[in-house]
């Protein structure tokens, strides 16, 4: 086993001590990548309101206050919050949980922490309900 690399008219490497530094130094590496990551995407949907293909955050609202349907817009004015940029931020709760979930020398994770599980069961549980009254409306269309 190699131990020691000497290469001619240059210091001799301990490949030992280089190859344990590495995996610490990738893990550094991704840790702050996966940091940027997030400043990056905060940045993108609060400051530009920009999905990732950089397009504008809209609604599909036929009746509009600004980027947001009619009556949403006007509950965001009433809490003071600006309704010409979709910024996917109310309370600042969901996307100050954004961050960096876990890293190491493989891997660097970034996501949502425990904020946003409420969220997710109630999203599901609308689709659920939503997916019923359509099987409801169709057995009553007979399709």
């Amino acid at each position: 086993m190699i131990n020691v690399l000497k290469i001619d008219n240059a210091a001799t490497i301990d490949l030992t001590q280089s190859i344990q530094f590495v995996p610490s130094q990738i893990e550094k590496g991704l840790g702050l990548a996966g940091y940027s990551i997030v400043r990056q995407v905060i940045d993108r949907i609060q400051n530009r309101g920009e999905s990732t293909g950089g397009l504008k955050l809209d609604t599909y609202a036929l009746e509009r206050d600004g980027r947001y349907s009619a009556p949403y817009g006007r509950k965001r004015r009433a809490l003071g919050l600006r309704t010409d940029l979709v910024n996917l931020t109310v309370t600042g709760d969901l996307v100050n949980d954004y961050k960096v979930l876990d890293n190491s020398y493989e891997l660097v994770t970034v996501g949502f922490g425990e904020t946003i599980q409420p969220i997710l069961r109630n999203i599901r549980r609308h689709i659920t309900e939503m997916r019923y009254l359509t099987l409801q409306i169709l057995r009553l269309m007979k399709l």
